[in-house]
């Protein structure tokens, strides 16, 4: 018996073709699961978690733009980067007392020159106590006479309290009190009560 074969129109092919891809496509989509909304809020909060820096509130109160606390903190910062000279006490050049010195005077509160003497001046203040515009002083190598001192200027935190001085290896800059050098230096802190910060 000889088979007769069906021979199919074109436009009949192409149709079924595309029928059958359009029953695929439908097929898939009704029995895949579908996805879950994305939760935008709680990506976009766990993102500024992520990168959101830590910023240690300061202690004490802000200080008052103008008040003679803010003046004096702006005029120690003024002398950034001015060399150390020993006995020097202008823009040339400055050593630690020299520079506590000059910058008070220009507020208007005179102090001693020499670091031991300006030790005694003011009240004491506690180490956990410290403000910006207190005194620290130093027995830089266990000396047991005051040699160095310097200007608090930043409560950053409980362990980070930023003070400005003049370095004898690098002129005058800010250190964190609380690095282990400083730390250890560390003798008293006085505070000149024209400078109170008002609370």
């Amino acid at each position: 018996m000889r088979k007769t074969r069906i021979v199919w129109p074109d436009a009949l092919l192409k149709t079924l073709v595309v029928l059958g891809f359009i029953v695929n496509v439908s097929s898939c989509a009704m029995f895949s699961k579908p996805s879950k909304p994305a939760n935008v809020n709680s990506a976009r909060r766990s993102a500024s978690e992520r990168t959101a820096p830590t910023v240690a509130r300061p202690r004490d109160h802000s200080i008052p733009p103008g008040s003679p606390v803010s003046n004096l903190i702006a005029t120690a910062r003024s002398y950034i980067e001015t060399p150390y000279s020993t006995g020097g006490n202008t823009s040339v050049g400055l050593d630690c007392s020299g520079f506590v010195c000059v910058c008070f005077r220009q507020v208007g509160v005179s102090l001693p020159r020499v670091a031991r003497q300006q030790a005694e001046s003011g009240s004491p203040v506690a180490l956990d106590e410290l403000q910006p515009g207190d005194i620290v002083f130093f027995n830089i190598n266990k000396n047991p006479v005051i040699n160095h001192t310097g200007i608090v200027t930043e409560i950053r935190g409980p362990e980070e309290v930023w003070f400005i001085h003049s370095s004898s290896s690098r002129g005058v800059r800010e250190a964190n009190l609380f690095t282990p050098y400083w730390r250890n230096s560390f003798a008293r802190a006085r505070r000149v009560s024209e400078l109170k910060v008002e609370k």
